[in-house]
């Protein structure tokens, strides 16, 4: 149709379908298309802030409702942890003294532990327990300590030098490494080839006693690689000994 022959309709505009064909169609003007546009999208931004208020409110109703449900544990929970917080306080003044005690004697404690093991550990030898090193350094500074107080009081005092194997030593240690108990080596029944009359490691019988040596003839077949002695444990015949 001819243009003077459509009737005009607000917001409608006519337009060719096809270029060339003669054929028109009806569309929507672009003024429209863009207030349609800005309606949309204010629609849509009123839907969201209505869909968000929404949601706040329901959760908001939701808190204020189970804060009224558990409003008497939450009482009972914050006085009690008020008295419990008073009464901490009321015993921490009558026991500060007795907790700053103990913590120090429990710090002097674990430092005197501590430096022991260390020492333990720096004389500790290859393929040796702990626990055995241990209770060879405790035996060793508890015959120490008493042999010291001994001669302390009776004003004797002996070499307790030793050199390679030990056949040289004439001190007087009379107990094992591990703390055992030596026998006398002239009354001792369990090895009695080991008598002074037979070594002279052992001779004089009353300044060997029962301490530690390492009595072997040049054509033993088997000698001690250190000063040892016959204990006095049944199940252990003998033992190595350490100089005091």
């Amino acid at each position: 149709y001819h243009p003077s022959l459509c009737v005009p309709v607000p917001g409608i505009v006519v337009k060719e379908a096809v270029a060339g064909s003669d054929f028109c169609t009806f569309a929507i003007a672009a003024d429209v298309v863009g207030a349609l546009g800005d309606v949309a999208a204010n629609a849509f931004e009123s839907l969201g802030f209505e869909a968000f208020s929404g949601a706040a409110s329901e959760s908001f109703g939701q808190w204020f409702g189970d804060f009224q449900t558990t409003l008497d544990t939450f009482i009972i929970t914050a006085v009690l942890s008020f008295v419990l917080g008073v009464l901490f306080l009321v015993l921490l003044r009558f026991f500060i003294s007795a907790c700053v005690w103990i913590s120090v004697v429990a710090t002097v404690v674990m430092f005197f532990f501590f430096g022991f093991f260390l020492f333990v550990k720096s004389g500790q030898c290859e393929g040796a327990g702990i626990l055995d090193t241990g209770k060879q350094v405790s035996v060793a500074i508890v015959v120490a300590g008493s042999t010291a107080v001994k001669d302390a009081a009776t004003g004797e005092s002996v070499s307790e030098a030793m050199t390679g194997d030990g056949v040289d030593y004439k001190g007087r240690q009379q107990y094992t490494r591990l703390g055992k108990k030596c026998l006398t080596w002239e009354t001792q029944n369990r090895a009695p080839q080991y008598r002074a009359s037979n070594y002279t490691v052992l001779r004089p019988v009353n300044s060997t006693q029962n301490y530690c040596r390492n009595p072997y003839l040049a054509s033993d077949p088997n000698k001690a690689k250190t000063i040892w002695c016959i204990t006095s444990d049944p199940d252990v015949a003998w033992e190595e000994c350490l100089p005091i």
